[in-house]
Order: structure tokens, then sequence, then C-alpha cells
């Protein structure tokens, strides 16, 4: 399990884009960040994970992109776009907060961040069900994690799961983490990004959304109409290029 702080990438439209990682955040020692020496999580090629993180009184709505970059590249818009391997919509696999995971670490970090400050249920967090791609080599890395696409403005009314408004708003928010590769299944030549209808007993069409790529809405509100999408990269049954252990170098 990881849990991931997210940051938003441009509010008011007069500031200036943010993402992929915020480092002087991963400087400052966030728990979830880890460092090259002692990264917050250690995975094996194959190997599911699950990412954690805040539902901050939110609902549903957009969608969710991982990739795996080396650590020179971890500023690089373009090589996490292109190193992405796993899509999935935001908002998915809500969780109540068990008391073990209210509590505040030393950083000022919990898994459930500001929600309950504008509803009265119980508070709560979503959760992504991601795996290590088999192509990656052995190495630390930054796994880079981004919400795009972001609806819903509804007021959270209970923690049952409920279908996402169509009305997009958000700008991207963007976490990152160090993490360490190691072992597990063989390595293979190449292995092809997924997009994983998480939210699927809402639509098959996909995630509802306001857009379908980071960098569309560079400010908030960004007003838009959602609606029941796929990524971009898999739009009208495209596919995006297969990954290979070269990219990871």
């Amino acid at each position: 399990m990881l849990r991931l702080r997210s940051f938003y990438n441009v509010r008011p439209a007069t500031d200036k884009p943010r993402g992929p990682c915020q480092l002087k955040a991963a400087k400052g020692g966030y728990s979830n960040f880890g460092s090259t020496i002692n990264p917050a999580r250690e995975y094996q090629r194959g190997q599911q994970f699950v990412v954690k993180y805040h539902r901050n009184n939110h609902g549903p709505g957009g969608f969710i992109r991982l990739s795996l970059v080396t650590l020179k590249d971890a500023m690089s818009k373009n090589v996490h776009t292109r190193n992405a391997f796993h899509y999935s919509c935001w908002g998915a696999f809500l969780k109540q907060a068990g008391p073990n995971e209210l509590s505040t670490d030393r950083f000022g970090f919990n898994f459930v961040g500001n929600d309950g400050e504008l509803h009265s249920a119980p508070r709560a967090y979503y959760q992504s069900f991601a795996t290590v791609p088999r192509c990656v080599p052995d190495g630390v890395y930054i796994l880079g994690w981004v919400w795009f696409g972001g609806t819903s403005l509804g007021p959270i009314k209970d923690n049952r799961p409920r279908r996402p408004d169509n009305r997009g708003f958000f700008s991207d928010y963007w976490a990152c983490s160090y993490v360490r590769i190691k072992g597990g299944a063989s390595l293979t030549s190449s292995c092809d990004p997924v997009f994983v209808n998480d939210m699927m007993q809402f639509s098959t069409d996909g995630c509802m959304a306001g857009n379908d790529s980071p960098g569309v809405c560079s400010y908030e509100p960004c007003i838009s109409e959602g609606f029941y999408r796929k990524p971009q990269p898999f739009k009208d049954g495209s596919k995006p290029p297969s990954l290979t252990p070269s990219l990871f170098q």
C-alpha cells in the first residue's frame, strides 16, 4: 500500500504550472515520498499494489494516471506521459478510514486529509489498484500520480458509492513518491499500458471526466461538461505505444 499526498497544478490562473513532482515537498520529508536511499515502498515486477488517496470532500469524477520514471526525469511531464502504465477512474473503491488511519504523523500527513470538514459522513478515502509492469528493470524510480478531468462539486452525504457528477471543474492534481522495483516476474522485452474502468457499474464507456488528458485544464475553475469516456491514449479504440526496458534507464 502506498499513500499519496496530491497538490494542484495551477490556481489561480495567474499562478505558474506545477507537477509532476513537488520537489520542495519531497525535500521537506513527507513520509509518503521516502528518499532515494530509503524509498517509500518496494515492489516486485508483476506485483499488484494499492494506492490510497484523499477524498477531501469531493465526490468521484475524472481519471487517475500512474507512471514510473527515472530519477533524472522526475520533473519531465513528457516522460511521465510516455512512461504511463496505468489509467483508472478517480473516486473508485471508497473506503471509510479505520481508527489507525485518522491520526496524523510527524509530517502532518494522514489517510484522509481534510475530508469531513464539509460533510458529516465518516471520513473516508479512495483507492486505486495497479500492477507493476513486467518490463521495468530493477532500480529506484519515481512513481508519478495525477488526477485530471476532475468533476463533481456536489456535497458528500454518506459513504456509499455514488454516481459521478458531470460538471467539470478541477485542474490537474499531482503527486509522486520514490519506489524501488526489485525481483519478481522475469523482465520482459515490452509491456502494454492499461486502462481499468473501475467504476463500470455506472458506465461501460469509461470514467466520467471533464477532459481526457493532463494539461487541458491549467487553472481553476475549469468549467466543462463531463461525460463517460476513455483517457486520450485509449480513445476510439486506440492504444498507447508499448513500454520497453530502455525507457526506464
